[in-house]
């Protein structure tokens, strides 16, 4: 339950940056799916301590609830038109684009699933997970800036300092 503190954090950040940018919809969009996996942490936790199961959520309903997750965040990326970019794949020095279509889908959900996932296997005591996490939204970060979203790059911004903020403890 130590992660709700961290995701109040995000979410006041995030609802300030809100307020203060122009176009706060990939912002709005990222809180979701960050609230949306800290909720499945939460009624992990919940379950842990408080009925006393040390089970807490099954693996299936995690991956099942993390499925979900994803694919109400690629249906909001398209209602928001958040998809500016190619749903492709580009093959350098040849100029060529294989469009993935439905395959786009399949692969962001797994994506998101996998990256979520990664961290879970690398979470411990030790603060690795932390590391290797300022370290991957460091590098989003770069790349949102580079590409001109810098609302994406604040929220990695926002996460960068939470994740500082959690490192020291």
């Amino acid at each position: 339950m130590g992660g709700l503190t961290f995701l109040i954090s995000i979410i006041v950040t995030s609802i300030l940056a809100i307020i203060f940018i122009d176009n706060s919809n990939p912002i709005i969009l990222l809180l979701f799916v960050t609230i949306g996996f800290g909720l499945i942490g939460f009624i992990d936790d919940y379950i842990i301590v408080v009925k006393k199961n040390n089970q807490g959520l099954t693996s299936k309903q995690k991956f099942l609830a993390q499925i979900g997750i994803a694919v109400i965040f690629f249906v909001l990326s398209q209602v928001f038109n958040l998809t500016d970019f190619s749903t492709g794949i580009h093959i350098p020095f040849i100029g060529i684009e294989v469009p993935l279509s439905i395959a786009y889908v399949i692969f962001i959900v797994f994506w998101q699933v996998g990256f979520s996932n990664a961290v879970n296997l690398t979470d411990g005591l030790d603060g690795l997970a932390t590391g290797l996490s300022i370290i991957g939204f460091i590098m989003y970060a770069l790349m949102a800036y580079f590409q001109g979203a810098t609302s994406i790059g604040l929220f990695c911004v926002i996460m960068i300092f939470a994740l500082l903020g959690f490192f020291t403890f």
